[in-house]
């Protein structure tokens, strides 16, 4: 009777999981049974009551484990939202960054897009380590087809 009053003070999760709680439990049995030995005179030091963890039945284990996997799932998916709000956002930034750019250097949309576009090409370059030849995109190729 004594551990079952000092376990209604904690839920069964935190007496299967907080070891504090456990501390807890331990120490009010140990204060009532020394309180009790001593009011018996029982002629007997009491050491230390240790009730040990709970251990629920294996339904409720299945219960609980689904519940944490679905908690876990649910924020998952809300650290997902955020880093997708907070990507948005910076796409946001950027494009308002690159617009405002644009306008100071007094470039048209698709002059502004050509010279990104040299930019991403010299990039490409760079991180190769070799020559590049780029050829534009409104050159035509040609090819000599006269019989040899």
């Amino acid at each position: 009777m004594l551990v079952r009053d000092a376990v209604k003070g904690h839920g069964m999760n935190e007496t299967a999981i907080s070891t504090k709680a456990l501390e807890d439990i331990d120490d009010k049995v140990t204060q009532a049974m020394s309180d009790y030995i001593k009011r018996i005179n029982l002629p007997v030091r009491l050491v230390e009551v240790t009730v040990g963890r709970a251990n629920p039945p294996d339904a409720i284990k299945h219960q609980r484990v689904e519940t944490a996997t679905q908690e876990q799932r649910i924020n998952t998916e809300r650290q997902r939202k955020l880093a997708e709000d907070e990507r948005a956002k910076a796409e946001l930034s950027r494009a308002a960054a690159d617009n405002a750019y644009r306008n100071a250097m007094q470039l048209s949309p698709e002059q502004f897009l050509r010279r990104e576009s040299i930019k991403m090409q010299r990039d490409v370059c760079i991180a190769a380590g070799t020559h590049c030849s780029f050829v534009p995109s409104s050159a035509v190729p040609t090819f000599d087809l006269r019989p040899r």
